[in-house]
């Protein structure tokens, strides 16, 4: 009687895909499938800022459309620059803070054009890329206090809160009268 003998052949060895290559996913002790999730779970965490920013700006004169399709947009770029460039997984975008200071305190309580709170911004972001190129906003940073610091994290964090606690108004401060 002749038996016949498999042998179970060893299983080929598959090469990384391109997310695991790019990404370098198993040097991190990660998969696509768990960065997939990842994302969609910080998608929908950060997609509140999706409403709340365009609302913010809206309130201070701009177009509500206009400023969500920015909004969306700089989301994206932003967090795709952050991915393919520093090989991070964040999600990168326009903050709160800076909404509320260009429509807020700029455009209803100084009467700023919304055009120029917009410019000051962008250029604010232009120095702040400056500082960082050189090596020096963590000069500038150092130089702040700690108990400023402490401040200007409070401040932020409550600000948004107490324009939302007003009641009967749609818009955070009301506008000067001149």
């Amino acid at each position: 009687m002749v038996t016949e003998s498999r042998v179970a052949a060893a299983p080929a060895r598959t090469e990384p895909g391109w997310l695991d290559r790019r990404f370098r996913l198993s040097e991190r002790g990660t998969t696509p499938r768990t960065e997939i999730i990842a994302g969609a779970t910080t998608f929908l965490a950060a997609a509140y800022l999706l409403v709340v920013i365009p609302s913010i700006l809206a309130s201070g004169g701009l177009d509500r459309a206009a400023v969500t399709t920015t909004t969306i947009m700089v989301f994206v770029a932003a967090t795709l620059f952050m991915a393919f460039y520093a090989n991070l997984p964040f999600i990168v975008g326009p903050g709160i803070g800076g909404s509320v200071i260009v429509a807020t305190t700029l455009v209803l309580s100084e009467g700023v054009k919304w055009q120029i709170g917009i410019a000051i911004a962008f250029w604010s972001g232009v120095l702040f890329v400056v500082l960082t190129l050189l090596g020096l906003r963590e000069v500038v940073t150092r130089m702040v206090p700690a108990q400023i610091k402490l401040a200007l994290s409070a401040s932020t964090s409550s600000s948004p809160c107490s324009a939302s606690a007003m009641p009967g108004s749609s818009s955070p401060t009301p506008r000067r009268t001149r």
